[in-house]
């Protein structure tokens, strides 16, 4: 599977890809290079994010994915 068609089917927050987190739309915009390249391994990172509202504190969490690509090292993987 291509980066790109990860991007068309998968939901995440946010995509790590080893040399940074990036929302969908700034992959598509500022990385397409990297579209093409060949996912080797998705790994599934959950997190929580503490939020405000009406005064009250909630805790939510949230999904981002850490991507192997196909030629590209990912230092923070590692």
């Amino acid at each position: 599977m291509k980066l790109k068609e990860l991007l068309a089917v998968s939901k995440f927050e946010e995509y790590n890809l080893g040399f940074g987190s990036f929302t969908k739309e700034e992959i598509e915009m500022d990385h397409k290079t990297f579209l093409d390249k060949e996912v080797t391994s998705i790994v599934p990172r959950p997190y929580t994010v503490r939020k405000f509202l009406n005064k009250k504190m909630y805790t939510t969490v949230l999904v981002d994915a850490l991507v192997y690509l196909n030629g590209l090292n990912n230092i923070e993987a590692k």
